[in-house]
């Protein structure tokens, strides 16, 4: 049995780093060197993702990998869980969760709002740009995207884009929730 530093236990060495998306020689090579394990699984993650050249990815990589820690899941058991919230069935697979933690891209909106509602925490959480987990009130009443855009602003172009990344850089430039974006709440101011 071998533990990481999150008390998880594997069967052998190979298992764990499978679980971290590292190759053993790798972790092998820097647990010799003297890298702690917590050092070795996280600075691997960070090292040429998009967080570092200032993406707004960086932050909900993290988030979403130190989830998928927590449920004590692969990639590909993350991408087969997220396929089954979601409905999409396999379509989620190993890659795209390993380039969604490496800040090379993002998972459609559907799999942010199901993985929040399935985790009980909100999507500005999961995207980062809060430290509270609770998700915020759900909207008793519709109003659309576009209707949610409007109220904040009247630059037509944006409005036209209703993507992951679209939908946050208007969370970002206004200071509203994405899941006021996301149609979840009315809710315009953000948690702290």
């Amino acid at each position: 049995m071998v533990k990481d530093h999150l008390g998880n236990e594997y069967s052998s060495v190979s298992e764990m780093c499978a679980k971290y998306g590292i190759k053993k020689a790798a972790y092998m090579e820097k647990l010799m060197s003297g890298m702690t394990q917590e050092e070795i699984f996280t600075s691997e993650h960070s090292k040429g993702g998009l967080s570092d050249r200032n993406n707004i990815f960086g932050p909900m990589a993290d988030r979403i990998m130190t989830i998928r820690l927590g449920l004590g899941m692969s990639q590909k058991e993350f991408g087969a869980y997220l396929g089954k919230i979601t409905g999409y069935g396999d379509a989620l697979t190993l890659m795209m969760v390993s380039s969604v933690e490496n800040s090379r891209r993002c998972f459609d909106l559907d799999v942010y709002i199901a993985l929040a509602r399935a985790q009980n925490v909100s999507i500005d959480y999961l995207f980062g740009r809060v430290k509270e987990k609770k998700p915020y009130p759900v909207t008793k009443g519709y109003r659309s995207y576009y209707e949610r855009v409007q109220a904040i602003t009247t630059d037509v172009p944006k409005l036209r884009k209703r993507g992951s990344e679209a939908r946050l850089a208007i969370a970002e430039q206004f200071n509203v929730p994405m899941d006021y974006l996301c149609e979840i709440t009315d809710q315009t101011k953000m948690h702290e």
